[in-house]
């Protein structure tokens, strides 16, 4: 495989687009990481991977199985609510949460309630108004 000019000329058409075959990218890298960088969550996954020595009975269990049987005996063991919540959250995903926006039990759309909401309010306080003048 060729390796990238760094410093190529980049070609724009007239519209300011990368022209066929051009590559605003030319290098391949993600933006803010520098050349052989590594991200937190990929060195996780690998050392999750991997299989510790020294375990008992010859077992090979990796990182990522002794973490989740901490887990899940801490979990049981301690009777932790916040632990046990988490642990479904992960299995499961959260509940889905929604908000309802009504007016008299009716939905409304969130600009046109807010220009009712405002009317309304308006109505009464110039009701209000009128009746402390008479």
């Amino acid at each position: 495989m060729e390796e990238p000019k760094i410093n190529q000329e980049i070609i724009r058409n007239e519209k300011g687009q990368f022209v066929e075959g051009q590559s605003g990218n030319p290098t391949g890298e993600g933006a803010g990481r520098k050349k052989g960088s590594v991200s937190i969550v990929e060195a996780f996954k690998r050392k999750l991977k991997k299989i510790p020595k020294g375990q008992p009975n010859g077992q090979k269990k990796t990182y990522l199985d002794l973490l989740v049987i901490k887990y899940f005996k801490k979990a049981i063991k301690d009777g932790d609510v916040k632990i046990l919540t988490d642990l479904i959250d992960r299995i499961d995903g959260k509940p889905k949460q929604s908000t309802d926006l009504t007016s008299d039990g009716q939905p409304i759309g969130l600009i046109p309630g807010l220009v009712k909401l405002v009317n309304d309010n308006v109505r009464q306080n110039d009701n209000n108004k009128i009746n402390s003048e008479l």
